[in-house]
């Protein structure tokens, strides 16, 4: 076998071995507190003050705005702080 074939089996020997393969590694949920967490949303993008997000606050988290048929569990077309909190603890007990 030429030089430049061994060389060239060598490198893919090595990159097999060094962990190069075609699948993603693991992903770990960050830890965190969700009343914290979803204390702080409220705190970001609550701007008329009354503890709730609406759709108009919302545009400024297109993310949750998307997602509002999930966050608002009693349907009342606003996200609350324990609604935000709620899912932040349904995401953390499924993993990523």
């Amino acid at each position: 076998m030429s030089n430049f074939r061994w060389t060239w089996l060598s490198f893919l020997v090595a990159a097999q071995f060094a962990g190069c393969s075609s699948r993603p590694g693991r992903v770990t949920a960050p830890e965190l507190d969700a009343a914290k967490a979803a204390a702080e949303a409220v705190s970001l993008y609550d701007s008329d003050g009354n503890g709730l997000l609406d759709r108009k606050e919302l545009k400024a988290c297109p993310g949750m705005l998307r997602a509002i048929h999930v966050y608002d569990r009693d349907k009342s077309g606003t996200v609350s702080q324990e609604e935000i909190a709620q899912r932040i603890r349904e995401w953390a007990e499924t993993g990523p």
